[in-house]
């Protein structure tokens, strides 16, 4: 069951089968969280934790690192340590055999016992010897192991330092980048601002020549309204004027007729006077001639009266001329305000397409912010 499940994770990509250049041995890698170990069988065995992200498990596995190498040199330092005792002792036992050689030498006619003693004595100095080889060098050898180990855990270590501070440049420029676009954000921002407060100051502008444009119109109506009341007065003081001055005529007319009647009655007087009649006029002409007078009388002041509405019609003539003037002015403002009203009208259908794009760089820079948190 465990040789299948180490199959099936090599198989997976999960693991990776590697073997140690020093010892030959075979050790497993995890490629998401680049943990190895020796024994994938208990590894898998192991009840499954919460997978850590990449960065905890990084952090995980640096810590892991730092802690096998602070092991690693404390064995090897136990180890050394170990080393140098039995050399120590290795130079003590030497120099116990040389001190007993030197006893042997210095004895002489040593009985068989010692030297039979002798001989087991050096024999076991020979084993101890022996045994504090094997047991040297195979210290030595760990300590050759241990060394390797924890040179390849330093440069595990530094390829993680070294991706780490990769990984921290690249979140430094993420960073920068997020600074930038923060403040082209502010930029277009303020830029729409100013933008939509420029427009509502055209609009305002717009609406207020729209009013006085509107005000004009009116204005307009009332003058052409006006003017219309006083071209139709002057045309009734026209009229009154050609009545007056028919009847002027007319009034012309009669004097005449009364000279001529006066001076027939003149004559009439002097041939009366001649035939020796009484002096003056007759009483017929004489109330004759008195009514022409109070006519003319009446005739005069009728005439005064007219001279007087003919001045008033020149008046009103001249107001009238001065408000078609007023009028021609008003036109030709009104056509102005027109103009400029269209002016107006184009300019806001100019800026309308530069708002629309700079409120749709807006809406974008709004959302890669809105990503890049």
């Amino acid at each position: 069951m465990q040789d299948e499940a180490v199959r099936a994770a090599l198989e997976s990509g999960a693991w990776r089968e590697k073997k140690d250049p020093k010892s030959g041995r075979t050790y497993y890698v995890n490629a998401r969280t680049r943990v190895s170990v020796w024994n994938l069988a208990r590894e898998l065995s192991k009840p499954q934790q919460r997978q850590p992200s990449a960065g905890e498990a990084a952090l995980s596995n640096q810590r892991n690192l730092q802690k096998l190498a602070a092991e690693r040199q404390a064995q090897a330092r136990q180890w050394q340590a170990e080393e140098e005792a039995l050399v120590q002792r290795v130079t003590e036992l030497e120099r116990e055999k040389a001190q007993l050689e030197s006893e042997v030498t210095i004895l002489q006619g040593p009985t068989e016992a010692e030297a039979a003693a002798l001989q087991e004595e050096q024999s076991r100095l020979q084993d101890a010897k022996q045994s504090l080889e094997v047991v040297v060098s195979e210290e030595l050898r760990k300590r050759r192991e241990a060394t390797a180990e924890l040179q390849r855990l330093q440069a595990r270590l530094a390829a993680r330092r070294e991706e780490r501070r990769e990984e921290l440049v690249v979140l430094e420029s993420l960073r920068k980048r997020l600074e930038h676009l923060r403040e082209e954000h502010a930029e277009a921002l303020a830029d729409l601002r100013r933008e939509e407060a420029a427009e509502e100051s055209l609009q305002d502008g717009l609406q207020r020549e729209e009013r006085q444009l509107e005000d004009a119109l009116r204005e307009e109506a009332r003058l052409k309204e006006f003017l219309k009341l006083r071209e139709n007065e002057v045309d009734r003081m026209k009229a009154a004027l050609k009545a007056v001055c028919q009847r002027r005529a007319a009034l012309q007319q009669q004097h005449q007729q009364l000279a001529d009647e006066v001076a027939q009655g003149a004559v009439g007087a002097a041939a009366e006077d001649a035939a020796g009649g009484p002096p003056g006029f007759s009483p017929r002409l004489l109330s004759r001639l008195q009514r022409g007078v109070a006519a003319r009388k009446t005739q005069l002041q009728h005439l005064r009266r007219q001279q007087r509405l003919g001045s008033e019609a020149g008046w009103m003539e001249a107001e009238t001329a001065e408000l078609r003037r007023v009028t021609a002015l008003t036109e030709r403002d009104v056509r102005r305000l027109a103009e400029f009203s269209r002016e107006l009208s184009e300019q806001l259908r100019a800026v309308a397409p530069v708002l629309e794009a700079v409120k749709r760089e807006v809406q974008q820079l709004g959302e890669e912010e809105a990503q890049s948190q």
